[in-house]
């Protein structure tokens, strides 16, 4: 969700996070996904973060990197 929203202008993403969720339907649909794999990817259609994530989801640009 961040993703998007920082990439595109703000009623552009409002418009395509407000999609997600019947998108991803009709791709489980599609793709003939099992039941049980659809229903978990639910709430981070909605907008929830993924719990392995925590707080600290957004990517860390400033990162230093040690070669």
């Amino acid at each position: 969700m961040l993703h998007i929203r920082d990439y595109y202008l703000d009623d552009f993403a409002d418009h395509l996070l407000a999609l997600l969720p019947a998108w991803t339907t009709w791709l489980a649909q599609r793709n003939a996904t099992p039941p049980q794999l659809a229903e978990r990817r639910q709430p981070y259609a909605h907008g929830k973060p993924h719990p392995q994530l925590g707080d600290e989801h957004r990517p860390r640009y400033l990162a230093r990197v040690i070669e």
